[in-house]
């Protein structure tokens, strides 16, 4: 699972250098505001999405370790 985080941070990482491309290079050919916006919006898609994805795995990981140790703790007071 830890491989798994790790390639999700690193697509995220990726995704936010991608997004900066986008919109530095959409900015700078856009004509108009309106393009300006929607490379803006569509720059962010890419940069925030991945983050999501890879902060929610890390959740999950984190969540069933709490899990895990509450377990092991009604465990340990039951024997």
């Amino acid at each position: 699972m830890r491989t798994i985080i790790a390639l999700a941070w690193i697509w995220a990482m990726l995704g936010s250098l991608v997004g900066c491309a986008v919109l530095v290079g959409g900015v700078s050919t856009a004509e108009s505001s309106p393009q300006e916006a929607a490379i803006a919006g569509i720059a962010l898609g890419i940069a925030v999405m991945p983050y999501c994805f890879a902060r929610s795995l890390s959740a999950i990981r984190s969540g069933s370790n709490a899990m895990r140790k509450e377990e092991s703790e009604k465990h340990q007071q039951t024997d």
